[in-house]
């Protein structure tokens, strides 16, 4: 076994000018089906929405955060993300809350506790409210 202990799982953002430019947005239910699966068969991963989930999670995207334990906030390499502060709003909204396991989620704490509105692109992880105690 390889024993993976972090899993990005990025989500198709189709750009002109590249190969799949045609293709089109993924259904958010399929992408929740897809998280799902990652979890159940990596129980003890960290899963780490990434790249792609605002364009085909949309209104979905908090669910996202229950099979998922991390996110990547703000943008990303070849595509713009969502504001930092959105992501954060969700975040809250969801009863979760970041943790500083080191020192990019550490940065993101004091940017979350700034309310700054911009914010490096960083993996945060978040845990149901019912498991921080």
């Amino acid at each position: 076994e390889l024993h993976v202990e972090s899993i990005p799982i990025n989500f198709l953002n189709s750009i002109d000018g590249t190969p799949l430019q045609a293709v089109h947005e993924l259904d958010p239910r399929f992408c929740l089906k897809v998280l799902a699966m990652f979890r159940l068969t990596n129980p003890n991963a960290e899963l780490r929405i990434a790249g792609g989930r605002e364009v085909n999670l949309r209104s979905m995207q908090a669910m996202g955060m229950y099979p998922a334990n991390s996110m990547f906030v703000s943008d990303y390499l070849t595509t713009p993300g969502q504001k930092a502060e959105e992501d954060f709003r969700m975040i809250a909204d969801l009863g979760f809350e970041i943790t500083a396991g080191d020192y990019e989620s550490s940065k993101l704490l004091d940017l979350w506790n700034a309310s700054v509105t911009v914010a490096q692109t960083v993996t945060p992880s978040v845990l149901p409210a019912s498991d921080r105690d």
